[in-house]
């Protein structure tokens, strides 16, 4: 029998930016897939719910992940479903604003096929689909900061994306929303 420890899960690879990885997140089932170039919906079916984890999309360097920086990530994937909940709760209240801001830009047959009115989760995820769970490399009170970037049908330049803290969604916008590591550090801070 082997000495060595086993390898920390989930196991991740560094792509020259970032650190990244993935898991089966059962509550991203179903969902848009979202395969196409930066994220798009691409058409082509329902996630399987297979998710790209990224850790620290910002300011950190390419030395492997510390123990301590696994347990953020495996705090998301034991909690992803209270993350999901409340990701595509602040998503559903933001989508009425979301969508006015864009309608404009899309004609009537447009508009109705990217851009119907979603009332309930079951009719938003057919509009939108995860790109990534980036994780970043700030915790407070035991839970870490995360970013959920999304494709989807009404912004397929810019994406969407919720920064939450643990399992409260703190703020919706573009995909960068998800990214920036500014963005999340002042809440951290605050």
């Amino acid at each position: 029998m082997s000495s060595e420890n086993p390898p920390l899960f989930p196991q991740f690879r560094w792509d020259g930016y970032y650190w990244i990885s993935s898991a089966p997140l059962p509550s991203w089932k179903g969902f848009q897939a979202g395969n196409g170039p930066y994220g798009a919906l691409s058409g082509d079916g329902e996630a399987d719910g297979l998710v790209q984890i990224v850790f620290a999309p910002e300011g950190r360097d390419d030395s492997p992940l510390t123990a301590d920086e696994i347990e953020l990530v495996r705090w998301v994937i034991d909690n992803e479903q209270s993350v999901h909940d409340a990701l595509m709760a602040r998503l559903l209240a933001e989508y009425p604003s979301l969508r006015e801001d864009v309608l404009d830009d899309y004609d009537e047959d447009e508009a109705a096929e990217l851009l119907p009115p979603a009332t309930t989760v079951d009719e938003l995820k057919k509009l939108c689909g995860i790109v990534s769970i980036n994780v970043h490399q700030l915790v407070k009170s035991g839970k870490p900061f995360i970013g959920d970037e999304l494709g989807c049908t009404w912004d397929e330049e810019h994406g969407a994306g919720v920064l939450l803290h643990g399992d409260t969604a703190l703020e919706c916008g573009g995909a960068d929303t998800a990214i920036l590591f500014w963005l999340a550090a002042q809440y951290a801070e605050g």
